[in-house]
């Protein structure tokens, strides 16, 4: 059984000197240069449509630290209105200002994030989108 096994086992065993070297190792696509500029074409669109999405994701990022930064100032505001106050009113007074800041800082934070968000995946898609197009129009061309 033991022999059997080490038989199978030399006999799936493949190189490339057992297929005569049929591929081409140093070019991948050879024997179709047509294909090999298309494989090109969609990589360094993947990389463009990368290198769009991470500055899109430095954008939104830029935009949340500008955002926090003001968020905490608001907030340090609020707090020296609150130790100022004189009375309780004066207190609900500051707090309310403060809500309402807050509420209205968010929502306008919300559509500039939205915003970018879409704005950075238009701008990402488009490099792969070009090359779907491309491909298209030369799949079309070969009929």
């Amino acid at each position: 059984m033991t022999t059997q096994g080490k038989n199978t086992k030399s006999s799936t065993k493949n190189t490339a000197q057992d297929h005569g070297n049929a591929f081409d190792f140093a070019t991948p696509f050879g024997a179709a240069p047509e294909l090999a500029a298309q494989v090109q074409a969609n990589a360094d669109a993947a990389l463009q449509s990368l290198a769009l999405a991470g500055k899109g994701a430095e954008e939104i990022t830029a935009q949340m630290m500008t955002y926090a930064k003001t968020n905490g100032e608001n907030y340090m505001a609020a707090m020296q209105g609150l130790a100022g106050a004189n009375s309780v009113q004066d207190m609900m007074t500051v707090q309310a200002d403060y809500a309402q800041s807050v509420f209205a800082a968010a929502s306008s934070q919300l559509s500039a994030l939205s915003a970018l968000g879409f704005g950075a995946m238009k701008a990402a898609a488009a490099p792969i989108n070009e090359r779907i197009a491309a491909s298209v129009n030369h799949a079309q061309g070969l009929k």
